[in-house]
């Protein structure tokens, strides 16, 4: 019950945040979470011996946060044109990985 509890706190919590920050919109890029949502779903398929496929879940969300990051860094340099204005749409795309991929590590960590 107490999980539960904990799961409902933290996603009115991200629910409120994103609301007050100026709606869900900045934060819902398809590609972004599905980058973070495949590695985990693939980390949960083969956990480690002493793990959870919960918590395994959890630990690809954050790798794959990691890793769409680094991508999504690699892409806006390949594409930068030297315009500092150009920057923050791809910059913050890349950032919702990261977002996403500890978004998604937290709530594992409550419902494991």
């Amino acid at each position: 019950m107490q999980r539960l509890l904990g799961l409902v706190i933290f996603a009115g919590c991200l629910i409120a945040a994103m609301q007050f920050s100026g709606g869900f919109g900045p934060f819902s890029d398809v590609p972004a979470l599905t980058v973070v949502v495949l590695i985990g779903v693939s980390a949960a398929l083969a956990p480690k011996p002493d793990q959870t496929r919960i918590a395994a879940f959890g630990d690809g969300c954050l790798r794959g946060g990691y890793i769409g990051f680094v991508l999504g860094l690699i892409v806006l340099i390949a594409q930068w044109d030297g315009d500092l204005a150009t920057l923050g749409p791809p910059l913050a795309v890349a950032l919702l990985t990261l977002f996403w991929g500890a978004v998604l590590r937290h709530a594992a960590k409550l419902a494991g």
